[in-house]
């Protein structure tokens, strides 16, 4: 089953729309939110003028890998790997001049 980003966004919206006005929406605005479990440093969200671009690349590379063969841990490491790499494979990181809001 191949997972696109108009499926994601439809996916998003239905899970979150009670909770979210904006869930299934394209972010607007560059976001950083902070983790106490990091010890309160925000994760790196993508930049928003990339996200469509970013999140295409990550399930497409998604869509290629065989999940039905991966155990659960492999899964977990698999996918957690997959959501932390951009284009390069490098690291999503917020490079933008665009303001960036706290959330909580």
């Amino acid at each position: 089953c191949s997972i696109f980003i108009s499926t994601y966004r439809y996916s998003e919206e239905f899970i979150f729309k009670d909770i979210y006005e904006w869930a299934g929406k394209i972010r607007m605005i560059n976001i950083e939110k902070s983790e106490p479990v990091l010890g309160g440093i925000s994760i790196e969200y993508s930049d928003c003028f990339d996200i469509v671009k970013d999140a295409t690349f990550v399930l497409d590379k998604m869509n290629h890998y065989t999940w039905e063969k991966a155990s659960i841990d492999e899964v977990a490491e698999i996918f957690s790997k997959y959501l932390m790499e951009n284009r390069d494979n490098e690291i999503i990181t917020n490079q933008s001049p665009v303001q960036t809001h706290k959330i909580k």
